[in-house]
C-alpha cells in the first residue's frame, strides 16, 4: 500500500507423513470389496457477500466474504477428493491449494487500503509492482501479480487526490488517517481470518480451510518490517499522530491468534487429517459445559488501530439457543492503554430466520452497536440485512467503519447481502 509506499508477502510452512497400515486377511476367505468411508463431517462449500446500502465504500466484511467464496469450492471439493490418500498426496495438494490461498490472501490485502481510501471518499488508484511506473489499479493487474507470493506492489492514491487528502484533514487527521491506510491491508487478512473462525464454531471447517488459517494467521508476523513497507509506513505515522509503538511490538502482539480456540482446532484438524485419515477433528474446543450452556476455548485478534496496535480477547458460551462472544479490546501504545468492550450474539429465532446483534464501547466515550438478520427461503439459501450506528470513536469503526469520526461523529449504514452454503 502506498499512500504513500507498501507491499505485502506472507510466507507458508508444512510437514507431512502417514502412510496406510497393513492388515491380515484369511488367504481362504476373499476379500470383502473395498468401499468408500463416509466423511465424518460433510464439507461444506460457502459462497456470500454483503454491499453498503448508503455509503460507496468497499466494505471489509464483504471483501472477506468474496475471498472466502474464491477458496471455499476448491476447499470443499478438495476434502472429499484427497479422503483416503497417503499423507504425500494430502502434502502435495495442501501446499498446491497454499498457492491459490496466498494469491486470494494478497489481493485482498491490497484491496484493504482501497477500503480505506473509500472512506474518505476516494475511488481512484494507482499500482506499483516493483520498480515499474505506476499504472491504473485494475482487478486483473492485481490477480496477475498476486499469484507470484514475493512480488512486491503497492497502491496509491492518484497526486491530485494525495494532495487533497494533506489539504483536507488537520495535521493530527492527516496522520491517523494515513496510520490507518498503511494498516488496511493487515486488518483486512484478520477480518478473513475471523470468516474462518467462525466456520470453526459453526463445525464447518475442512481440511485445506487451513491453509487459508495459517496464512493469514502468520500474515502480520511475518509481513516485511523494511522501511515504507506498510508496517514501518503505519509505525511513523502514528508516532507523527502522537501514539508510540515499533515495528516489533506489532509483530508480536499478532502472536496471540495462534492462542485461539479456532487455531488449535485447525492444528489437531489438520494432524487428524494426515496422520488418521479423519476430518472430524476441527470442532470447537469446549473448556466446560453444562445441559443448556457450553464454555468455548477463548478466541484471539490482533488488528493495527489509530491508537496503536491491539489484541482483542474474547469468549464464546452458548446458552439457551444463542452463541454470544464477550470481549475486552486493548491498543496497546507507549502513551498508554485504551480499551473497548465487545459483545456479539446471534441465535435462530425461527426455521426461516436467524438474528443477531452487537455493542462495542469504548474508553474514549465511543460505542458502535450493529443488528443484524439472515432471512432463508431454503435451509442453505440466507439473505443479509444489517443496520450499524457508530458514535465517536472506537477501534471497531477503526476498522468496519465507512466513515471516520474525525469527519463525521456520527455514522449509520445498512448493508444488504446473501449467502449460500452447500454440504456434500
Amino acid at each position: 500500500m502506498k499512500l504513500f509506499p507498501g507491499a505485502g508477502a506472507a510466507g507458508a510452512i508444512l510437514l507431512f507423513a502417514a502412510s496406510p497400515a497393513l492388515a491380515l486377511q484369511d488367504p481362504k476367505i476373499p476379500p470383502a470389496p473395498k468401499t468408500q468411508e463416509k466423511r465424518d463431517v460433510p464439507s461444506t462449500v460457502e459462497f456470500s457477500y454483503v454491499f453498503p446500502v448508503n455509503h460507496d465504500v468497499l466494505d471489509p466484511v464483504g471483501l472477506a466474504r468474496f475471498q472466502l467464496s474464491l477458496e471455499s469450492l476448491l476447499h470443499g471439493t478438495l476434502d472429499d477428493a484427497v479422503a483416503g490418500a497417503g499423507g504425500f498426496a494430502k502434502g502435495a495438494f495442501f501446499l498446491g491449494v497454499m498457492l491459490l490461498d496466498r494469491t486470494v490472501a494478497k489481493m485482498g490485502h491490497e484491496y484493504g487500503h482501497t477500503a480505506v481510501f473509500n472512506r474518505a471518499g476516494y475511488k481512484d488508484f494507482l499500482l506499483t509492482v516493483g520498480n515499474q511506473e505506476p499504472e491504473p489499479l485494475t482487478f486483473h493487474e492485481v490477480f496477475i501479480n498476486s499469484i507470484i507470493p514475493a512480488r512486491n506492489m503497492s497502491i496509491q492514491l492518484t497526486e491530485e487526490d494525495a494532495q487533497d487528502a494533506l489539504t483536507r484533514f488537520s495535521t493530527q487527521a492527516f496522520e491517523e488517517f494515513s496510520a490507518l491506510s498503511y494498516a488496511g491491508g493487515l486488518n483486512q487478512e484478520q477480518v478473513h481470518l475471523n470468516l474462518y473462525r467462525e466456520r470453526v464454531l459453526r463445525h464447518q471447517f475442512g481440511f485445506f480451510d487451513t491453509s487459508s488459517y495459517l496464512i493469514e494467521s502468520v500474515s502480520t508476523l511475518a509481513y516485511s518490517g523494511a522501511a515504507n513497507a506498510d508496517i514501518d509506513g503505519y509505525v511513523e505515522s502514528l508516532k507523527r499522530a502522537g501514539f508510540t509503538t515499533s515495528i516489533g511490538a506489532v509483530k508480536a502482539l499478532s502472536t496471540v491468534r495462534f492462542l485461539s480456540g479456532s487455531a488449535i482446532s485447525a492444528g489437531l484438524g489438520f494432524y487428524k487429517v494426515m496422520s488418521e485419515d479423519k476430518f472430524d477433528g476441527f470442532a470447537p474446543r469446549v473448556i466446560a459445559g453444562g445441559k443448556e450452556w457450553t464454555v468455548l476455548w477463548p478466541e484471539f485478534e490482533s488488528f493495527l488501530t489509530r491508537r496503536g496496535p491491539t489484541v482483542r480477547a474474547s469468549l464464546p458460551v452458548r446458552a439457551l439457543g444463542w452463541t454470544v462472544l464477550h470481549g475486552l479490546e486493548t491498543a496497546v501504545a507507549s502513551e498508554g492503554l485504551e480499551f473497548e468492550w465487545g459483545i456479539e450474539a446471534s441465535r435462530p429465532a425461527a426455521p426461516w430466520l436467524d438474528v443477531r446483534g452487537s455493542l462495542f464501547a469504548g474508553t474514549e466515550g465511543g460505542l458502535w452497536a450493529e443488528a443484524g438478520v439472515a432471512v432463508k427461503p431454503l435451509p442453505s439459501v440466507s439473505f443479509l440485512g444489517s443496520w450499524h450506528v457508530g458514535n465517536g470513536y472506537t477501534f471497531h469503526r477503526d476498522v468496519y467503519g465507512e466513515t471516520f469520526d474525525f469527519e463525521e461523529r456520527t455514522e449509520t449504514g445498512f448493508q444488504l447481502g446473501f449467502s449460500t452454503i452447500f454440504k456434500f
